[in-house]
């Protein structure tokens, strides 16, 4: 069995009613059954402390696209 890689996210609730997933990290399922968890960020605000665990294939997030890089940017 191999490692299982899950992305770590927060559910926020729009305007409009729909969730918005921010994806903050993975968390990874060992072959022992040991877990471990990589946050890259927080959520700020009113964070309720609740995150959502899909597997990694799943596409929760609303924009696939990655943001540009910062040495692009123009103003």
């Amino acid at each position: 069995m191999a490692n299982t890689i899950y992305n770590v996210s927060y559910g926020s609730e729009n305007a409009e009613g729909k969730t918005h997933w921010l994806n903050c990290g993975i968390l990874i399922v060992k072959e022992d059954g040991k877990m471990s968890m990589k946050l890259n960020c927080l959520p700020v605000g009113e964070c309720t402390g609740w995150f959502g665990i899909f597997l990694k294939d799943d596409v929760k997030t609303a924009s696939t696209k990655p943001s540009t890089p910062v040495d692009d940017f123009e103003l």
